[in-house]
């Protein structure tokens, strides 16, 4: 981690008289070779004269200390001094009274003052609609960073936090998902580098939908409720799906899908015509986001027979030609129904009627 340091590189001229020179790096550092620094990291250049023991102070006195960054001629130390951005050469010497000075020293010097940028990476299923980027429950969400190079110096990434809502940042440790609550969720990260750089932190609104759809069957005709099974329905009754997607976040019915006595499902794309017998209608949703609604069944009872009828005559009566039966005063008339299964499936006799010589239809 970055923090405040300084650097001493101290050298010896093997001399009777000779200069020490100190290289001082106030402020955030890493690593040596190059050394890192930010550009409010300050140098200073230090030097003694010693005579024959180093640090013994005892020698003619320091005459200048002079420096430069990379092929700029050497210059004199006036006082502290700071880098710009970028990879630097420093060098720098000192001299005694006596004439005797050091050799050349050098340092590389990375100055980076440029914090890393954090984004983030939004896994499947996601969908974007109307500017919103809608996710799934399970939808990884990935964060990331990187350090720019400017001026060909980057000290790479220290630290990486991420949050959600108004939970406190914590260091990012892998994909997440969003919390189990449909709605905008605002994904919190913020970047560091080595040298305690740091980003503004960075915030994105996501949209969870972990809702599915709601699908209605509506039938063409009313149903007949039964009290021993399954409701009926006259022949030539068809079944209508109608699917909507709840909520405040909703991305949208993508399709519905069917399953009509245990065949393959299949897309629905209008009214389901059902046969006559006993049908079993399986039917479900899903959004654009994969969210399936769990299968729901419905089973009706189809009877496309009618019932059948018969005009018994009792005694006395007599037929003569051309169809025409004779009866008395007394001949007793009875009309029988039934209703006839067909496919298994016999929804009873409701009402019989009659009319005599074309007049109306009684009970």
């Amino acid at each position: 981690a970055a923090s405040t340091v300084a650097l001493y590189l101290l050298l010896y001229v093997a001399a009777s008289a000779g200069a020490f020179l100190s290289l001082k790096a106030a402020g955030a550092r890493y690593g040596s070779d190059p050394l890192f620094v930010t550009p409010a990291s300050a140098f200073s250049l230090s030097a003694a004269d010693d005579r024959s023991t180093l640090g013994d102070g005892t020698g003619v006195g320091v005459d200048f200390t002079r420096w430069a960054l990379g092929e700029a001629p050497l210059a004199v130390y006036q006082g502290s001094f700071t880098v710009p951005a970028g990879l630097h050469n420093l060098r720098y010497l000192s001299q005694d009274l006596a004439g005797n000075a050091e050799p050349l020293k050098t340092a590389a010097v990375a100055v980076d003052g440029t914090a890393p940028i954090s984004s983030l990476s939004v896994g499947e299923p996601k969908l974007v609609l109307d500017g919103k980027t809608l996710v799934a429950a399970a939808t990884p969400i990935t964060a990331s960073a990187e350090d720019p190079r400017v001026a060909d110096t980057a000290v790479g990434v220290a630290e990486l936090l991420a949050g959600v809502g108004d939970a406190p940042l914590a260091a990012y440790a892998g994909p997440f998902a969003l919390p189990a609550a449909d709605g905008a969720h605002t994904v919190r990260t913020r970047a560091k580098d080595r040298l305690g750089n740091a980003e503004p932190e960075r915030s994105t609104v996501l949209y969870r939908d972990a809702t599915p759809p709601s699908t209605e069957l509506a039938a063409s005709t009313a149903p007949l409720a039964a009290s021993d099974g399954a409701p009926y329905l006259p022949g030539g009754a068809t079944m209508s799906l109608a699917a909507r997607d709840p909520g405040t976040v909703a991305a949208g019915v993508a399709a519905t899908e069917q399953v009509l006595d245990g065949a393959a499902a299949s897309a629905y794309a209008g009214p389901i015509p059902l046969a006559e017998g006993t049908r079993t209608l399986r039917y479900r949703s899903l959004d654009r986001l994969g969210n399936a609604e769990p299968w729901k069944e419905a089973s009706f009872r189809v009877d496309a027979t009618a019932p059948i009828s018969e005009l018994i005559i009792g005694q006395p009566s007599l037929a003569v030609p051309d169809g025409w039966t004779l009866v008395g005063p007394r001949t007793p008339l009875s009309i029988p129904a039934a209703d006839p299964a067909s496919g298994a499936v016999a929804s009873g006799l409701l009402d019989s009627w009659v009319s005599v010589d074309g007049g109306d239809f009684v009970e």
